[in-house]
């Protein structure tokens, strides 16, 4: 599998005013249960177009952006749901989903400064230990029928309808073309610097289309196996970031037993990929 990416950057979504739901301060006509989630889908609607808006990152840099952003958005979206008032019975259920999503904006609020930081590493715990809260939180919102919680800023990505297998082989040999192209176009280093560069060039494009592919929902019967082939590619990743330093420090012999080290695992994921009947992800 050629595209070796660090991690699901898409995750900075992070399923922010998620399940949505519950809450109010308990004073004032309540809602019906139909009335709240007519409006929490409303806020949920207006938020997730919000955080589309914002587009793909695809440095460090914009990763920081987008986050902060993103949870400028989701904060004040999940204010305005804590304002509605549901049912009473269905609050501690809708409180529990609120303390999830509570715990996921301070996570995105780590990831923000772990990008400030440049640490790609830290992104892919923090982006992992999101993905139970952000299952939990999703689950809460499905199981009281709210229907705007599967896109980014209302429910995480646990939600919407799954792809087939063909759909799923279709689009990600398409993102995965998109970025084999971009990696050739970098060409072939002839230097430690210019290795060092291209090294850093790739971490980027690898980054953005590993979180394309991790956002694609394929059939849950798939999903153990190509999840194993993406923590291979986080090996990968780890690895890269190990030539990247390697370069800047001129040691060729060190990028050369990194490289030795890295092609079983490519050989593992590029299997996978292969079985699974992707072509361009299972190139060389």
């Amino acid at each position: 599998m050629r595209v070796r990416a660090a991690a699901a950057v898409a995750a900075l979504a992070l399923a922010g005013v998620a399940a949505g739901c519950g809450g109010g301060d308990g004073g004032g006509d309540r809602l019906t249960k139909d009335e709240y989630i007519a409006q929490a889908d409303a806020i949920c609607k207006a938020a997730n177009e919000k955080i589309d808006a914002l587009g793909e990152p695809e440095t460090m840099e914009e990763i920081a952006t987008l986050a902060a952003d993103a949870i400028e958005i989701q904060e004040g979206s999940l204010a305005e749901l804590r304002a509605l008032k549901p049912p009473e019975e269905d609050e501690a259920t809708l409180n529990e989903a609120y303390a999830l999503v509570e715990q996921q904006v301070e996570v995105g609020k780590k990831v923000k400064a772990a990008a400030e930081a440049g640490d790609l590493e830290a992104i892919q715990t923090l982006i992992a230990e999101n993905e139970p809260l952000d299952d939990q939180a999703d689950k809460i919102a499905a199981d009281y029928g709210l229907t705007e919680l599967a896109v980014a800023g209302c429910g995480g990505s646990g939600g919407g309808d799954r792809l087939t297998k063909e759909e799923y082989i279709a689009q990600a040999d398409a993102i995965c073309k998109a970025a084999n192209e971009k990696i050739d176009a970098l060409g072939e280093p002839e230097t430690m610097e210019e290795i060092a560069t291209l090294a850093a060039d790739a971490i980027e494009i690898q980054t953005k289309s590993l979180a394309d592919l991790r956002a694609l929902k394929p059939p849950e019967a798939d999903e153990a196996k190509l999840n194993e082939a993406y923590a291979l590619i986080d090996q990968q990743v780890g690895l890269g970031k190990e030539i990247l330093e390697a370069a800047k420090a001129g040691d060729l012999e060190k990028i050369q037993k990194i490289l030795a080290e890295g092609k079983p695992i490519d050989d593992q994921a590029g299997a996978i990929a292969a079985d699974y009947g992707l072509k361009e992800c299972g190139g060389d």
